[in-house]
């Protein structure tokens, strides 16, 4: 549907004149600002690019850019220019954090292109309320916004074209609870709400939807009072392999599934008397430096009943 809008378009192009200006279909725009008017210049009359025509733009800005390489106009839309969002936490007192979104682009943006303002955000932070807080405001809300080479964080002021565009979240704010589960603090959605320049002066438009890197699932705990479950509660879950929490780099997991679990045998259960044989989930960390020549203490880190859950990553992130 998208290819057959594209040419009949451009066939509307081919009818004007070189001084009549034609408004793009905004079916693939999210607001006014990201409507172009386009013209077909005489010196683009007769000049293609790997095949394709190439075209003067005025964006948003009242800026006249020009399609080129090859990116056919529907190409020029973030739903498209956007590969992918990645969450990038740490550990803070009040639990795993969000600390930036790393979003991937198609292709080199340029360092000026990008500002607060650019986008739009949706993160665990920003769902919290002020009664949900111990000290701060704004939690999760964009702090900046500046464009890498690589998806991580960078020093203030450092300006570099790259292919991911970073937003900074606020951070300074303390939570009253723990979020039911890790994956939960590093959801994240972007919209891309004003057009973007590439370092080869293409134009991306804004986006029409939303790019995330959650799905949305229930979340079942367990009542140790009565034995049962509790009622569903659904949040959005941050998959597998879209964020990265900095600190817990090194740590080894051990579990059932690995088949590295700590298996104990002959278990005393306060809770009713009896005597079990069960396998242990837990975290290990080893020093890179560690020498097994030389005596080390051991550090056991035994969570509380607040961590209902045989996965050692909760208590990792909790504090």
């Amino acid at each position: 549907m998208m290819k057959q809008t594209y040419v009949a378009f451009m066939a509307v192009l081919a009818l004007t004149t070189a001084s009549m200006p034609v408004l793009a279909n905004n079916t693939n725009t999210a607001n006014a600002t990201s409507i172009a008017t386009m013209t077909k210049s005489k010196e683009a009359m007769n000049t293609t690019t790997v095949g394709k025509p190439v075209y003067i733009v005025k964006d948003g800005y009242g800026q006249v850019k020009t399609y080129s390489n090859g990116f056919s106009l529907d190409s020029q839309s973030a739903d498209k220019a956007i590969l992918s969002v990645e969450a990038i936490g740490f550990v803070d007192t009040d639990g795993s954090k969000l600390q930036a979104i790393a979003v991937q682009y198609d292709r080199p943006i340029t360092a000026n292109a990008v500002s607060n303002d650019t986008y739009e955000i949706e993160d665990y932070g920003m769902t919290l309320s002020p009664k949900d807080l111990t000290y701060g405001i704004n939690p999760g809300v964009i702090k900046g916004v500046y464009t890498n080479d690589e998806p991580t964080t960078i020093e203030s002021g450092i300006k570099k074209d790259g292919n991911y565009v970073i937003i900074e979240v606020n951070t300074d704010y303390q939570a009253g609870r723990f979020a039911r589960a890790y994956p939960i603090t590093m959801f994240a959605g972007v919209k891309q709400i004003k057009p973007v320049e590439t370092v080869t002066g293409d134009i991306i438009t804004p986006s029409t939807v939303e790019k995330t890197n959650y799905t949305k699932d229930a979340y079942i705990s367990y009542n140790p009072q009565t034995g049962e479950n509790r009622a569903p509660e659904y949040y959005n879950f941050a998959n597998t392999g879209t964020y990265s929490i900095k600190g817990l780099e090194g740590y080894e997991l051990h579990t059932t599934e690995k088949g590295n679990a700590f298996h104990a045998s002959h278990a005393f259960d306060e809770g009713n008397g009896e005597y079990w044989d069960f396998d242990l989930n837990y975290a290990l960390y080893v020093p890179k430096d560690y020498n097994p020549a030389k005596k080390y203490g051991l550090l056991l880190h035994i969570h509380d009943a607040g961590s209902m859950s045989s996965d050692p990553m909760l208590t990792l992130t909790e504090s």
